[in-house]
């Protein structure tokens, strides 16, 4: 009866939480009432995710001068980005002389490096096109009225707070900031506060953000530190905590008769004395000096005991790398890359890490970097320096993978042997080959058939169909060494007589 009496509450305390959740809208659950999985007495059924305080900005600031994890997961991309700079190809090889020299002077390389870097540190920044268009800055950039772009100069986010956004429903920027409120970057700028239009900046972001988390965060993003900060703070705690067992990690352990009663009964300076010459005989005879136990009438003394208890760090290893994995799982980053590691394990090399973390570099370079630095360009162009309008505006990136000698020669033999395919088949010219491989600025991998490519395509067929049209050239008969002979006639006939 009573086993049929708790039976009947426990379905009935199911029956109220199944109905609580119900109206909470968590309606979709499992449960077993007879084992309490999914009751009120399984563990796991209220743990629920709770959001964390956003770090501050000076917060991000101390992490980042402070702790060199930080610092690497902040810097890596950016530095990565432009390790090996890039190119820019107008179609005109001495107008894309002329850029790269300008893109030197303005150190532009450098500019972009830091821009990237403070916005994924901060959640945002910017690089102020420094173009005198003769208007204001609170006005859009007319590129064209200005003498040359002069200067680029960066501003993270605490520097600029948006002012006016756009509210014309028909355009593509609707919603976003149109203004910007700048502060004084230093304490000795001539100008506390000015306005600047957004088309005067090119904007960094940081990390992916929801458009409500934007809004409430100033139309910035989050930091790329939000979501590693658990991780990293376990990463480090659980560093500090090796470092403390260290310290530790041979305790030494004295067993004396007594001691109890000896401080019990005030008498704490004996036992410190006693600790005092034990421990100076330890430094002075490099050995330990204890009783060796005694009998005082029938009662026995025992002796002391000196003894050494040690910390074992066997597993301690593998606990610090699953941290490490934790982390770089946080930022996308290979361990091998973010804390410097040589890969490994049996036949480890690493390819397949750095291969990865370098396609989503190449990734970044492609969807954000190129818009970008296209962007500055087409300002720079516009300028009277330049005053040029080009039909297309290709930006260029080193690939970051290095290949070995041995490695690149195998690649151009099997290229070659395909371009020897190609060029049998009638499908590409040996002329479009040599102009594609043979390049200006390097060996290139891809055949991409360009104006000056169809140009030349174009002059070849024009050639083979005149050849064909005039057919095969004549016969011409070989001219004999030495000067023309005359012919052979019979013996005894004259020549003068021949002739007449």
């Amino acid at each position: 009866m009573n086993e049929l009496k708790s039976l009947a509450e426990t379905l009935r305390t199911a029956t109220k939480e199944a109905w609580s959740k119900f109206a909470s809208g968590r309606s979709d659950d499992w449960q077993n009432t007879v084992t309490g999985f999914g009751t009120q007495i399984d563990k796991t059924t209220y743990t629920s995710f709770i959001g964390r305080l956003k770090l501050n900005d000076q917060a991000l600031s101390n992490l980042y001068h402070g702790d060199d994890l930080a610092a690497r997961m902040v810097d890596i991309v950016p530095d990565e980005l432009l390790r090996e700079g890039f190119s820019v190809d107008c179609g005109d090889a001495q107008l894309n002389g002329a850029i790269a020299e300008q893109l030197d002077a303005l150190g532009c390389d450098g500019k972009f490096a830091d821009a990237w870097r403070w916005g994924r540190l901060y959640g945002g920044a910017a690089l102020v096109l420094g173009a005198d268009d003769g208007r204001s800055a609170a006005t859009p950039l007319v590129a064209e009225r200005a003498k040359a772009l002069s200067f680029l100069h960066v501003l993270d986010r605490r520097y600029l707070w948006p002012l006016t956004y756009y509210t014309d429903s028909t355009s593509s920027k609707l919603g976003q900031p149109e203004t910007y409120m700048v502060s004084a970057v230093s304490s000795r700028a001539d100008q506390a506060v000015a306005v600047i239009h957004e088309s005067r900046l090119i904007l960094f972001g940081g990390a992916t953000t929801g458009s409500r988390e934007r809004e409430q965060n100033n139309s910035w993003d989050h930091s790329v530190l939000e979501r590693a900060i658990e991780p990293l703070r376990a990463f480090n705690t659980g560093w500090k905590s090796v470092e403390i067992l260290l310290t530790d990690a041979n305790q030494a352990v004295f067993k004396m008769q007594g001691m109890s009663e000896m401080i019990a009964a005030e008498g704490q300076e004996a036992f410190k004395r006693r600790m005092q010459l034990v421990d100076m005989c330890r430094s002075v005879m490099r050995a330990m000096v204890v009783d060796g136990g005694s009998k005082v009438g029938s009662r026995e003394i025992p002796s002391e005991e000196f003894l050494r208890h040690s910390v074992s760090f066997a597993d301690i290893p593998q606990v610090l790398d699953k941290f490490m994995l934790r982390l770089a799982a946080a930022v996308q980053i290979p361990v091998t890359i973010l804390m410097g590691q040589s890969p490994a394990g049996m036949n480890a090399t690493g390819d397949s890490d750095f291969r990865w973390f370098y396609d989503r570099v190449k990734s970044e370079q492609t969807r954000h970097l190129s818009p970008k630095i296209r962007r500055l360009i087409k300002v720079m162009l516009a300028t009277k320096a330049f005053n040029q309008t080009p039909d297309s505006i290709t930006v260029k990136f080193p690939p970051l993978w290095t290949e070995t000698p041995l490695a690149s020669a195998q690649t151009r033999k099997v290229i070659a042997d395909t371009d020897a395919v190609r060029i049998g088949t009638g499908e590409l010219l040996p002329e479009e080959v040599a102009l594609q491989r043979a390049r200006g600025d390097g060996y290139e991998t891809d055949i991409i058939l360009d104006d000056k490519s169809r140009a030349v395509r174009e002059t070849a067929l024009a050639d083979e169909l005149k050849r064909i049209e005039e057919g095969p050239p004549e016969p011409v008969a070989p001219a004999l060494n030495g000067p023309p002979q005359e012919p052979l006639l019979p013996s005894g006939e004259d020549p003068q007589a021949q002739t007449a």
